[in-house]
């Protein structure tokens, strides 16, 4: 039997897998009232949580421990598993035993994202075919890659006791930190399409530091000119609403049209009728909403090569 210790988002996510592939568990949370009590009561409901002081008691028929990032190896419940030679493990090496493709997964408590694109930066740079992912099932408002994914027309596959389901990943977003996630599901596998030839995508990303900074607006467009007319665009944004998500006026004003700076602009005058960004710690409504459009004229400049565009980094 397994012990999964937290019941956050970590611990929900294992007892959610455990319970789909019908492997005995049991989870326990020091705390009386752990935040995602009440949905793993509603999505898994047995076995039911143990709550409060740990004890060694916990450990009885237990032959793994699967901890969450929060947790640290300094608790007494995890001292005391390595004393009786129990495994302790994450649950990234959790799921990786069911990976079909080698994975390098990367967990704790700060610096996830950023040792997570260094990595991919470093395996890129050695000539190796490398994905990044990561961040997809928080459904963070801000998050760098969502944006893109969307763009990419991306098809998610979901996998509980009944099968695979699958959906556009714009569609599985569906309020603030909210997805349309069933319980009893996971996300298996994410598709994206492979660009046409004469199919260009940009991405771009908007934050007081490029590389280790949660972004205040990333936008990403996958679009299609034939000649001098645009034939086809996907725009999507982060950043600018509860959730990731299409610029369906914006690109109104680019499709069938000619490809122009002044197309650029008038895209950039229907960013507020797609979104109605908050004034935050990272940026101000108005500010998103001015880069926001001023990014179709960087994108426009970008692909007629204009100028040269260059990086610029505050002091």
């Amino acid at each position: 039997m397994k012990l999964v210790l937290g019941l956050g988002d970590t611990g929900l996510s294992i007892a959610n897998f455990l319970a789909t592939n019908s492997l005995d568990f049991k989870i326990a949370d020091s705390r009386s009232t752990p935040p995602n009590l009440v949905l793993y009561n509603s999505q898994i409901k047995h076995p039911a949580p143990i709550l409060g002081e740990w004890s060694k008691d916990l450990l009885v028929d237990v032959d793994e421990v699967i901890i969450s990032p929060g947790i640290a190896q300094t608790e007494d419940i995890v001292i005391w598993a390595r004393e009786k030679n129990i495994d302790v493990i994450s649950d990234i090496e959790l799921f990786s035993r069911y990976a079909k493709a080698p994975v390098i997964g990367i967990t704790g408590s700060n610096g996830k994202s950023t040792v997570t694109q260094l990595l991919g930066e470093m395996l890129s740079n050695c000539n190796k075919n490398v994905a990044i992912g990561g961040n997809i099932g928080t459904a963070s408002p801000n998050g760098d890659t969502l944006p893109c994914l969307i763009a990419l027309d991306a098809t998610l596959t979901l996998f509980s006791k009944g099968g695979n389901r699958e959906m556009p990943l714009e569609d599985f977003f569906i309020a603030y930190r909210k997805t349309d996630l069933k319980p009893g599901e996971f996300i298996k596998s994410i598709r994206i399409p492979k660009l046409k030839d004469a199919q260009k995508f940009r991405a771009y990303k908007i934050s007081k530091r490029y590389d280790q900074d949660i972004s205040s607006v990333t936008s990403a467009c996958r679009f299609e000119i034939d000649g001098l007319r645009v034939k086809d665009i996907r725009i999507a944004f982060g950043g600018m609403a509860e959730i990731p998500k299409r610029a369906v006026a914006c690109e109104g004003k680019f499709l069938d049209k000619e490809w122009v700076e002044d197309t650029a602009l008038k895209a950039g005058l229907a960013v507020a009728t797609d979104f109605k960004p908050l004034s935050d710690h990272r940026a101000t409504k108005n500010y998103r909403l001015c880069v926001a459009a001023n990014l179709f004229i960087r994108l426009y400049r970008d692909l007629t090569d204009l100028e040269d565009l260059m990086e610029v980094v505050a002091a």
